[in-house]
């Protein structure tokens, strides 16, 4: 996947999934059918959703018409219903504007960020798998769940997975890669017509500027130039840092200073 930068495609495809989760649980959250009655003449054909019902009794394809909530339905496991149906779509709505800024925007994708967001999307998954059994438990007899409730049991399952899909991020991603910085590397090297300057400007890892570094100096003595110590200043924003020469590359600048001495003669 090559939209949205450098981040990980396991994230991308969590993305994809906390959204599409929050758009399947809106829609079964607004419908009318999370249960329904239905007889054979139709005497009883109506569907019951959180907030209204949809009824068409009265005989066969009878206009159907919207009307307010039932009282005789009305207990305390449709109050508790309602909350965690609404506490759920707050928990997708927070997760899906979290993922969406970790898989964006490169300063924000962090391990935290990460761990947080699996968080919300398993309490997210929890509130709704409460809500969707408090509402299996109180249905009467002769009512069965229909398709609302179908589109939140699909939401559920994608943001479990969503929430699953970041776990490799927390253990494999790099974060340190994050903290890139640019060297400035300027020393001296001795050839034969005198001390000339050695620059190089390269872009690196701090962890990994050694070993650069000592490919670097390898390389000048074997085309016979020999550095001087070298003096780097790093480009961080509040500190910098000064690497100390190693250690074998001093007797090789003192041979290289005695070389260019004897040259001299």
């Amino acid at each position: 996947m090559t939209f949205c930068g450098d981040a990980s495609s396991w994230a991308k495809v969590s993305f994809l999934l906390v959204i599409t989760a929050l758009g399947l649980h809106t829609t079964g959250f607004a419908t009318n059918a999370w249960m329904t009655r239905t007889t054979v003449r139709d005497k009883y054909n109506f569907m019951i959703g959180l907030w209204k019902m949809t009824n068409c009794s009265g005989y066969y394809q009878a206009p159907c018409q919207d009307a307010s909530f039932p009282g005789s339905y009305y207990n305390h496991l449709v109050i508790a219903t309602r909350a965690f149906a609404s506490s759920t779509l707050i928990m997708l709505f927070v997760a899906s504007a979290m993922t969406g800024f970790y898989v964006a925007s490169e300063r924000a994708r962090t391990r935290g960020l990460a761990i947080a967001i699996i968080v919300v999307d398993f309490v997210g998954g929890v509130f709704s798998l409460t809500g969707i059994v408090v509402w299996v438990t109180s249905l009467p007899a002769w009512h069965y769940p229909n398709w609302s409730m179908g589109l939140v049991v699909l939401a559920l399952a994608l943001v479990i997975i969503s929430g699953v899909l970041l776990i490799p991020d927390i253990r494999e991603y790099d974060y340190r890669d994050r903290l890139l910085v640019k060297p400035y590397v300027e020393t001296q090297r001795i050839t034969s017509k005198g001390l000339q300057p050695m620059v190089a400007n390269t872009k690196f890892r701090m962890s990994d500027g050694r070993d650069k570094l000592s490919k670097l100096y390898d390389y000048e003595r074997e085309i016979g130039n020999t550095p001087d110590v070298p003096q780097i200043s790093y480009n961080l924003p509040h500190r910098k840092a000064t690497q100390s020469p190693v250690p074998y590359y001093t007797s090789a600048l003192n041979k290289g200073r005695q070389d260019a001495a004897s040259n001299e003669f």
